[in-house]
């Protein structure tokens, strides 16, 4: 179940004390999430798990794990994560990460994590579009793989 206050944090994004990151892609604005969005992963093989509490299929932020965090998703798990937020969070198109990349990653902003971000942009064969914000570059994944990182996004 999503918490009151990260209901508030996700739907008023404007909410005083809280960050949040606007950035240009093609000429419009959208609003990233201040942090990767994390459910557990349906797989812990290869997954270090540093926490003591377990949250079961709730949806999260966690700020307080930071980049010791080295839990991911799949593809669908990631879809579904941003759906839950509300009807206007999605997945990012490979073209807004980069934009992320470019105007928050750069330039120390955004709380990324090392790794490959999903996206929402398929190829015609299959796989997806992913980036990796430490390597700067794009990488083809299939959908199972499970250890990945989502940061959502949604229009103004």
């Amino acid at each position: 179940m999503i918490s009151m206050k990260l209901l508030e944090i996700l739907n008023e994004i404007e909410v005083p004390n809280i960050m949040s990151y606007r950035i240009k892609v093609d000429g419009k604005t959208i609003i990233v999430a201040p942090e990767d969005v994390v459910i557990e992963p349906t797989s812990t093989i290869g997954h270090k798990r540093d926490r003591s509490y377990d949250l079961g299929y709730a949806l999260y932020f966690p700020p307080e794990i930071g980049n010791q965090r080295e839990i991911g998703m799949d593809w669908f798990k990631a879809k579904e994560a941003c759906e839950k937020l509300g009807p206007k969070w999605r997945l990012p198109t490979i073209e807004e990460l980069k934009a992320m990349h470019k105007q928050l990653y750069v330039k120390g902003k955004g709380n990324f994590k090392s790794g490959f971000y999903w996206s929402s942009s398929q190829r015609s064969y299959g796989p997806v579009l992913t980036m990796s914000f430490d390597k700067d570059f794009t990488y083809d994944f299939y959908k199972e793989n499970d250890f990945l990182q989502v940061r959502p996004v949604r229009d103004i």
